[in-house]
């Protein structure tokens, strides 16, 4: 093989684990955006939330009757999950408030993110959101 051959076979391998990298980190992370859609609870409430990712937390805002804002800092990613921590809420609300410890889970999908959340006092609440591409 001669030498731009070589070179080129290199290249093109470069490039291939480069957008190879990329693509993985795109899926860890939802986008930078807001993602909307619902999260329903285990014991079937529901409740509309707007998500604003970026690239090192989440900041989520509940519509009525929670009506409160909460940002989770990146805790860890596992898999293709990201693990987010609850830090207290700017703006109270008795939802947010037992939001904090805890953690939110993000899976990333195509064009979606699916959270999950686990209170305290054992209410789960899982839910798709649509990504910003997709955003009415």
């Amino acid at each position: 093989m001669n030498r731009s051959k070589r070179f080129f076979s290199v290249l093109a391998s470069a490039m291939l684990v480069a957008l190879c990298a990329a693509a993985s980190a795109q899926q860890s992370i939802p986008t930078s955006g807001t993602w909307r859609g619902s999260l329903t609870s285990n014991t079937k409430s529901v409740v509309a939330v707007d998500a604003q990712f970026d690239a090192t937390s989440v900041s989520l805002h509940f519509d009525e009757p929670y009506n409160c804002r909460i940002v989770a800092n990146l805790l860890a990613k596992d898999g293709v999950s990201t693990r987010y921590r609850f830090k207290p809420s700017t703006n109270g609300g008795d939802f947010c408030t037992r939001l904090y410890p805890g953690d939110l889970v993000a899976t990333p999908g195509t064009k979606q993110v699916t959270l999950s959340i686990a209170m305290k006092n054992a209410t789960t609440w899982t839910g798709d959101l649509s990504g910003p591409a997709t955003s009415p």
